[in-house]
C-alpha cells in the first residue's frame, strides 16, 4: 500500500527528467526511413499536441492507456498496421470504479488487509466482490470497495470510464482476444513508434507492476535498436514462443498417443468378448447339428426355441463379418496415426 498515491511513484521516477505538462497529444506521424535532420533536429517521428506544439525525435513510446487507443483519440499517420489495430479492438478494457467509503467505526475483521463478499441476491452478484481495508494506512476506518454500501459517512467515486485519458481501467482478455494479443500490442511498428502499458504486459496485465515493467522493457529494447542496431527482446520473444508451442505439440502428442493406446485397448477388449461368444456358438452348433436335421426333435426345443437360436447365430454372424472388416481398416489408422505421432515428436 502506498501512502498518498501513484503520483509519488511517477514524480520519483521523474526527477532529473524534462517532463512537458498540460500537453495533450493529438498526432503522431512517424516514417520508416530515416528522413534526415532539420535544424539538428531528427525527423523520423513527429509528436503533435492540441496546443499547436510538435516534438521530433528517432522514436516515440506511447504509454497511453488501451481505451485511449480504442477510442483513437490520437491520430497517426501512416495509420497503424493492420495486425496492430486488431489488436486493440480484441482485447477488452473493462470499467472497474473504486468507492472509497468512511465509516463512522469499524465493523469488519480489522486483521486483513482485504476480503470478499457475495450478495444473497444473485442479481446483485460481481457489484462488490472486493474490500480492501485501509484503516492502519489512513488512520480512519475506510473501506475501498466497487459500490455503496450502507450508511458511510462520506465517499469518493472514481468514473474511470469517462476519464478523457484513459476511458477505463484495466485491460483484459474478452472474448475473441487471446494472451497473444498483449505481445501484439507490445510490439513496435517500424522500429520508430514503441508501445508500453499495463495492456502490453501478458505475465501482468492490470497492475501498477506490470505498466512498469513493460516501461523498462520498450527502454531495454529502444536502447539495443539505436546502440547496437538489433532487438534482442523480440529475439527473447521468439524463443518463448517458439517454446511455448513446443510444449503446445509435445502435449498433443502425448494426448494422441494416450489416443490410440484406449482405442488399441479397446478393440482388445472387444475381441476378446466376441473370442468368448464364439466358443459358445460352436457349443450351440455342435448341439444342434448332431443327429436329426431337424434338432429341436432330439433336444425337445420348442420351434420358436429354435428360431430365436438361430436368430440369435446369424446376428453373431453378422456382426463377426463386420469385425473382420472393421480390424484392418481399425489396423491401417491406428498405423497412419501413430506415423503423424511420430513426426509430430520429431519436431
Amino acid at each position: 500500500m502506498i501512502r498518498g498515491d501513484y503520483s509519488a511513484v511517477v514524480e520519483s521516477l521523474g526527477e532529473g527528467i524534462c517532463v512537458h505538462l498540460d500537453h495533450v497529444v493529438s498526432d503522431i506521424t512517424y516514417f520508416p526511413k530515416d528522413c534526415g535532420t532539420i535544424n539538428g533536429l531528427h525527423n523520423k517521428v513527429k509528436v503533435s499536441t492540441s496546443n499547436g506544439i510538435e516534438f521530433s525525435g528517432d522514436a516515440v513510446l506511447v504509454t497511453v492507456p488501451l481505451g485511449c487507443l480504442k477510442a483513437e483519440t490520437i491520430n497517426f499517420s501512416p495509420s497503424l498496421t493492420q495486425w496492430k489495430y486488431l489488436s486493440i479492438k480484441r482485447l477488452g478494457f473493462g470499467i472497474l470504479n473504486k468507492v472509497v467509503l468512511e465509516f463512522s467505526e469499524v465493523f469488519w475483521d480489522d486483521t486483513v488487509d482485504y476480503f470478499g463478499a457475495t450478495a444473497g441476491d444473485a442479481d446483485r452478484r460481481g457489484w462488490c466482490f472486493m474490500f480492501w481495508n485501509v484503516r492502519k494506512t489512513v488512520g480512519a476506518p475506510v473501506l475501498i470497495a466497487l459500490v455503496v454500501v450502507s450508511d458511510p459517512v462520506a465517499f469518493v467515486v472514481t468514473y474511470w470510464g469517462k476519464d478523457p485519458y484513459s476511458y477505463g481501467a484495466y485491460s483484459y482478455v474478452a472474448v475473441g482476444s487471446s494472451g497473444e494479443d498483449y505481445d501484439l500490442l507490445g510490439r513496435p511498428v517500424d522500429n520508430c513508434v514503441f508501445f508500453a502499458g499495463e495492456a502490453t504486459c501478458k505475465e501482468h496485465p492490470d497492475t501498477v507492476g506490470g505498466a512498469m515493467m513493460s516501461g523498462l522493457r520498450e527502454a531495454v529494447r529502444i536502447s539495443d535498436i539505436f546502440i547496437r542496431g538489433t532487438d534482442y527482446t523480440a529475439e527473447v520473444e521468439a524463443m518463448e514462443a517458439a517454446k511455448r508451442h513446443s510444449n503446445i505439440a509435445k502435449s498433443e502428442v502425448k494426448d494422441i498417443i494416450q489416443r490410440l493406446d484406449a482405442v488399441e485397448f479397446s478393440g482388445l477388449v472387444y475381441r476378446n468378448s466376441l473370442d468368448s461368444h464364439l466358443l459358445a456358438l460352436e457349443k450351440i452348433l455342435a448341439r444342434l447339428t448332431r443327429g436329426s436335421w431337424m434338432p429341436w426333435r432330439r433336444m425337445e426345443l420348442s420351434f420358436c426355441t429354435i428360431v430365436s437360436i438361430y436368430f440369435y447365430l446369424f446376428r453373431r454372424i453378422c456382426l463377426l463379418s463386420i469385425y473382420q472388416v472393421l480390424v484392418p481398416l481399425h489396423a491401417y489408422n491406428a498405423v497412419k496415426t501413430t506415423s503423424i505421432a511420430s513426426k509430430l515428436q520429431e519436431i
